[in-house]
């Protein structure tokens, strides 16, 4: 009974499956069970997003304020799924972007 009344509950939210799960309070290996499962569903879930924003980085490259925002969003992204060489390389970019938005980096007192 349970288990249809989480299927209901999940099909009435339009969850996905692998986000849905009981968990039984005080049990050691339900709660790193639980953790686990947690942990991998935010890292695909970050993955999944910096795939999303790479892809509409390439789309937007051509209007300046866009490509920042892109590459700093791509970046951030990147760090939370423990990329952080693709993280320096988005921040790096977004920098670039915006050294050349104020005319190749000059610095104004």
């Amino acid at each position: 009974a349970d288990g249809d009344r989480l299927v209901a509950l999940r099909r009435r939210a339009e969850a996905d499956a692998r986000l849905c799960f009981t968990l039984k309070l005080g049990d050691q290996e339900s709660e790193e069970q639980a953790a686990a499962a947690l942990a991998e569903a935010a890292r695909q879930h970050y993955e999944e997003e910096a795939k999303r924003a790479r892809g509409s980085l390439a789309r937007q490259a051509s209007t300046s304020d866009r490509a920042v925002r892109y590459a700093v969003k791509t970046a951030h992204y990147a760090e939370y799924a423990g990329d952080m060489a693709g993280a320096a390389k988005y921040f790096a970019a977004a920098y670039s972007a915006l050294e050349g938005q104020r005319g190749g980096g000059e610095r104004s007192s």
